[in-house]
């Protein structure tokens, strides 16, 4: 039941991240909304925005 718990609370982080990303696209440009949004996630797991997608960041 917890890891229910985490994973909406963690779905829901991620549309807010998502939502505020369009806003920023549309008021400003999308390459500022995508670095943005990819310093969002950085702090929250190993995805990235690429290309409007969200992928797995690469492992060095």
């Amino acid at each position: 039941m917890e890891a229910s718990h985490e994973k909406r609370e963690q779905s829901q982080q991620l549309l807010e991240i998502a939502k505020t990303g369009v806003e920023r696209a549309i008021e400003t440009d999308e390459e500022e909304a995508i670095a943005w949004m990819n310093q969002q996630l950085e702090n929250k797991s190993d995805l990235l925005i690429k290309n409007g997608s969200i992928t797995e960041k690469s492992r060095s």
